[in-house]
């Protein structure tokens, strides 16, 4: 006699890899959010150490902003500001006995026209971002902008006299 059993009981292949496959896509979206979350927390890592080295080397007022800049070194910058400047602290994270560097700009916004000059020779443009970095041990003003096609821009200006510096394209290849 034939032994007969029901569906329910009976393997399934399909759904069984259907089944892996759709469990191995949850654990990968799940060690993506992870990842992000891990990333973005890093990104902060060391400014409570810059601040401090700050302060403890100089009489600063109130921090309004601290970024980090990616030039030749890696930054963290300090930003402070009083009723008649701006003054930047930049601090060497790859050398931790290195001087801290330091520029006051003696207006109360430096970077308003560095920014209307760059939108008056490139008015297609779009800014995405500006920051303020060191280079060669000159204080920098780097635009990120996109351009009418979608290339991404970076262009480098002089914090202490708004000359330009250098840009790179990149341009998005289809």
């Amino acid at each position: 006699m034939k032994q007969q059993s029901s569906q329910f009981i009976e393997l399934n292949y399909l759904k069984i890899i259907v089944g892996i496959l759709l469990l191995i896509a949850l654990v990968g979206a799940g060690y993506s959010v992870h990842l992000y979350g891990v990333i973005r927390e890093a990104k902060d890592d060391g400014f409570e150490s810059s601040i401090a080295r700050v302060r403890e080397a100089y009489d600063i007022g109130e921090i309004t902003n601290v970024t980090r800049f990616h030039g030749d070194v890696f930054y963290h910058v300090i930003h402070t500001r009083d009723e008649e400047s701006v003054t930047y602290y930049y601090v060497d994270q790859s050398d931790e006995s290195a001087d801290i560097t330091v520029y006051t700009a003696e207006s109360s916004d430096p970077l308003q026209p560095i920014l209307a000059t760059f939108l008056s020779e490139r008015p297609s443009n779009d800014v995405k971002r500006v920051n303020v970095g060191l280079r060669q041990r000159v204080p920098i003003v780097e635009i990120i902008s996109t351009t009418s096609t979608e290339a991404v821009r970076y262009d480098y200006y002089r914090l202490t006299d708004g000359t330009y510096e250098s840009g790179l394209t990149l341009n998005n290849v289809n």
